[in-house]
């Protein structure tokens, strides 16, 4: 947004900047949110804080950046259009209000700090036994990590990814940390995968993922995330999605 307001030179453009921001984004947040099971608790600005269905929660969050960017995009100039960074918290219901507000402004400083900086989502998980996670990845990856949460879930909810091949995973990126050269970590987890009982077909999609160490510990860490999304995804009776209907994205 900074780079954005440089951009605009005159007392005109600021007001068209603001009237821009207010009437055809923030006015239009509630309904976003709403039309995903969701409650608007506020929206101002670029400023959003909702309360979701976790089973629509990716999807309303991707939503928002879509809707951000088209509204946005003739205010920011040549390559500079503002992009929505987005923190999303998945906490038990249980779980003290602050405490799940505190976890989604953490999600979102990471969103907007981690390098590649802005453009991203965030997403933590606060179980209410175990370690916090989080994995972050930018909108304009492809696939994003919308697309590769929903996928990894729908994955675990067909049973064609054990659950344990994700703490495999995970325990072997902890184990060996930096000891290993990426390519005998790269080597070695493509070895576990081998070991699941996964169709072919499965075993190579998510080795597909993998290039570099750092892309052994996000595939962990996503499938490990993927997993609360599943169980909320088959208990709001969501149909599983199909390879055919993957591959056709």
């Amino acid at each position: 947004m900074g780079e954005t307001l440089d951009h605009l030179k005159t007392p005109e453009a600021h007001r068209d900047f603001s009237s821009t921001l207010a009437l055809e984004f923030a006015a239009q947040v509630k309904d976003l949110v709403e039309a995903h099971g969701g409650a608007l608790v506020y929206s101002g600005g670029d400023d959003v804080l909702a309360l979701l269905p976790l089973h629509k929660a990716l999807m309303a969050a991707k939503a928002l950046a879509k809707h951000f960017q088209e509204v946005m995009v003739r205010l920011g100039g040549p390559g500079k259009a503002p992009s929505l960074s987005v923190g999303l918290a998945v906490v038990h219901h249980l779980e003290p209000l602050q405490d799940a507000l505190d976890l989604a402004r953490r999600a979102e400083k990471r969103a907007k700090e981690e390098e590649p900086k802005r453009n991203a989502l965030c997403v933590a998980y606060s179980p209410r036994s175990g370690s916090e996670r989080m994995v972050r990845g930018r909108w304009d990856e492809d696939p994003p990590l919308t697309r590769r949460l929903l996928r990894y879930a729908d994955l675990q909810r067909a049973g064609e990814v054990p659950s344990r091949a994700a703490y495999e995973l995970w325990a072997l990126v902890r184990e060996v940390g930096e000891a290993f050269p990426d390519e005998a970590l790269v080597a070695e987890a493509l070895r576990l995968l081998g070991r699941r009982e996964m169709k072919p077909a499965y075993r190579e999609e998510l080795g597909s993922w993998i290039r570099t160490g750092a892309d052994v510990r996000c595939l962990a860490e996503e499938l490990l995330l993927a997993r609360p999304f599943a169980e909320a995804l088959d208990q709001a009776g969501v149909p599983v999605e199909s390879r055919e209907v993957w591959d056709a994205h």
